[in-house]
């Protein structure tokens, strides 16, 4: 007769561990090491972990895209899917904002405050140097984008001091 996975898992020798987002007793090997070294492990097990990592990655890509709502600051497109934000100070970049998933919605807002939103297109030439974005940097999108991390910040974290965005 074929046993079942949960039988499986009341079978093995593995010390078991209860994974407090699902209330499920399993194996250890189902849960991240917390520190190795000590060998102590996190408090919820791999696919539960999954799927909150999944669910914040997911709401800070909305976050993203709702910035990227004010088009670029150079021409007229307004797909999202084709903008992207640039640092208008390089000097005062902590990250590149690909990278914004992986971080807290604090550091997001506040490095969004740091940026323009530019089309793919449009960024490449400014990088280039085809494009001065001095010359584009409107005070419209400025004020668009710090009513949108005002906005944000309330709605997802703490306003910030430092969100201020200066034209």
């Amino acid at each position: 007769m074929a046993k079942n996975k949960i039988q499986e898992e009341k079978e093995t020798n593995e010390p078991m561990h209860k994974c407090y987002e699902c209330g499920r007793m399993l194996p250890v090997s189902h849960f991240n090491f917390w520190n190795k070294k000590k060998n102590q492990y996190m408090n919820i097990c791999k696919d539960c972990e999954k799927k909150r990592n999944t669910k914040k990655h997911e709401e800070r890509k909305e976050i993203l895209n709702a910035l990227k709502t004010c088009g670029c600051c150079c021409c007229d497109e307004n797909d999202i899917n084709c903008l992207d934000f640039h640092h208008i100070n390089p000097e005062e970049k902590e990250f590149n904002m690909s990278a914004a998933p992986n971080k807290t919605i604090d550091k997001i807002l506040n490095e969004a405050s740091k940026c323009v939103v530019v089309c793919s297109n449009c960024h490449r030439k400014i990088h280039a140097g085809v494009i001065d974005i001095n010359d584009y940097v409107n005070v419209k999108q400025h004020k668009y984008m710090k009513n949108l991390i005002y906005i944000l910040n309330k709605t997802y974290g703490k306003p910030k001091k430092n969100t201020d965005i200066s034209v």
